[in-house]
């Protein structure tokens, strides 16, 4: 296994198991009782346990050799990134976990470019 493959796989799956444990605890912080489809609460729940598995699928793509393993990575880096670019531009830096995971996004991306012999 050759070094941008193995630290493709490392990256995205641990991005997804933190973006799909972060969407966990925002469910579990829901308030009982209260209408959350339609609020941002929901919309960023939804989307990061998308996120989450999506980042996961993608790394269990490209261990096994899946063809479309290079394309689905740099996808869920794309979509990951932009996620993070929207919350960034809608409140600015509010934790230091925020640049890290827009780092984390874009070697999603720029390691799904490099995998080489890939879809």
């Amino acid at each position: 296994m050759d070094s941008v493959r193995t630290s493709l796989i490392v990256v995205e799956i641990v991005v997804g198991i933190g973006a799909a444990s972060v969407g966990a605890r925002m469910l579990n912080l829901a308030m009982p009782g209260r209408r959350t489809i339609g609020t941002p609460r929901w919309a960023g729940t939804a989307l990061l346990a998308l996120l989450g598995l999506l980042l996961i699928a993608a790394a269990a793509l490209v261990v096994v050799n899946n063809s479309r393993g290079r394309l689905v990575s740099v996808e869920a880096g794309v979509l990951f990134t932009g996620w993070v670019l929207a919350n960034l531009s809608a409140g600015g830096v509010r934790h230091w976990l925020q640049p890290v995971a827009l780092a984390l996004g874009l070697a999603t991306v720029v390691l799904g470019f490099l995998l080489s012999g890939h879809g």
